[in-house]
């Protein structure tokens, strides 16, 4: 959002409620990562009104925000669209998932280089 903490704190509540309400409708079990996207997006905003208000300074907020952001979520999504698939789509599927997950563990390697 990074407009405020409050409409960082709302949108995550209102992300978050549609997700509960994403994962109570779920009817295969093989359905339950991408319906639970919602829920991990309204706690990614969640954790960001909390660096809002606490100026955006560095500390657990900011890592988890981090966490959230860079390994987990492009992980997530890629592995929840691979649960969803048929399985004859599955194995055509692979390859951008291999991707999504080469990217995110990249991107993770390098938001955490040290400087030098």
């Amino acid at each position: 959002m990074c407009w405020s903490a409050t409409a960082d704190l709302v949108a995550g509540t209102g992300i978050a409620a549609i997700g509960v309400a994403c994962v109570a409708r779920v009817r295969r079990v093989r359905d339950l990562p991408l319906a639970a996207l919602p829920l991990l997006l309204g706690a990614h905003q969640i954790i960001e009104s909390v660096i809002w208000r606490s100026g955006g300074a560095t500390g657990p907020a900011t890592l988890a925000w981090a966490v959230v952001a860079l390994p987990v979520l492009p992980l997530w999504v890629a592995l929840g669209v691979l649960c969803a698939a048929p399985p004859q789509a599955r194995r055509r599927l692979l390859i951008p998932v291999a991707a999504a997950v080469a990217t995110a563990v990249c991107r993770w390697r390098t938001a955490w280089r040290p400087a030098r």
